[in-house]
């Protein structure tokens, strides 16, 4: 869950630099219960127990600056054609057509 870090109801800025993500169960823990949660910068996301105790949680992934961006990469070039086993040849021609009378004389009985 995408959540502010200082609340806009406690006086938090509604800003990208007062978000973090949290699982939906710490998203709960932090609303429902008497533990704190402040956030660095970088992501990292410090807790506070009830019972005064200090944890950290290392984001999966930093907030750092944008990165110039390179150039996509160039398309891979098509593939080449493939040879094709055997010629393709007139469908007309060939012994499947040779023994029919298609004139008229002396046609073969069905």
């Amino acid at each position: 869950d995408l959540d502010h870090t200082i609340d806009k109801q406690f006086g938090g800025p509604t800003t990208a630099t007062n978000l973090h993500f949290l699982s939906p169960a710490h998203h709960n823990l932090k609303h429902f219960s008497d533990w704190k949660a402040t956030a660095d910068p970088d992501g990292t996301v410090h807790w506070t127990s009830p019972a005064g105790k200090h944890y950290a949680t290392d984001p999966a992934t930093r907030i750092n600056p944008p990165r110039q961006q390179a150039p996509p990469p160039a398309p891979p070039a098509p593939p080449a054609p493939r040879p094709s086993a055997e010629p393709i040849s007139d469908p007309w021609s060939g012994d499947w057509n040779t023994s029919w009378n298609t004139d008229g004389t002396n046609p073969k009985p069905f």
